[in-house]
């Protein structure tokens, strides 16, 4: 039983993620005419939240991706081209840049949070409280299941160090 429901909720999340994004970017690109990729919205949304503990460098983004930083240096190349983000050089060390949102990125911003509250809405004007208090469980189950993942994970790459 487990198993058929884990495949169905694999399917179920993965078409959902994939579509919502895939969604987005239409959206964002009919009504906001923004000319932005998948990938380099969720650059510039991890940006925007990495902001406010200034490890928004291009190395620890794509330390944070798991990714080379050449590259997060492409796609932050093409959104400095296309007006989204800009570099702060930081005055105590000429060799470290910052990565900023520009008016149109936190704009970009704006209408994307925007876009997934009216999605959100609409997905729960159709489930029942008993339905919301189900899934805000699982969700939170979800959650803690992740945190204790990657506590694990911590714990075996210390262990590897």
């Amino acid at each position: 039983m487990f198993k058929i429901f884990k495949n169905q909720f694999n399917d179920v999340f993965l078409k959902f993620y994939f579509q919502s994004y895939l969604l987005m970017e239409r959206s964002l690109r009919i009504r906001s005419k923004n000319q932005v990729t998948i990938r380099e919205m969720m650059l510039i949304n991890l940006v925007d939240r990495l902001k406010e503990s200034k490890n928004n460098t291009l190395s620890n983004i794509a330390a944070y991706l798991q990714v080379s930083t050449p590259v997060v240096s492409v796609s932050v190349k093409s959104l400095i081209r296309k007006g989204y983000l800009l570099k702060q050089l930081n005055l105590d060390d000429n060799r470290i840049f910052y990565l900023e949102l520009t008016a149109k990125g936190r704009a970009h911003i704006q209408n994307a949070l925007a876009f997934s509250e009216r999605l959100l809405k609409q997905g729960m004007k159709k489930l029942s409280p008993f339905d919301i208090a189900a899934l805000k469980k699982a969700f939170l189950a979800a959650e803690a299941a992740v945190d204790e993942e990657n506590k694990q994970l911590d714990l075996e790459e210390k262990e590897n160090e």
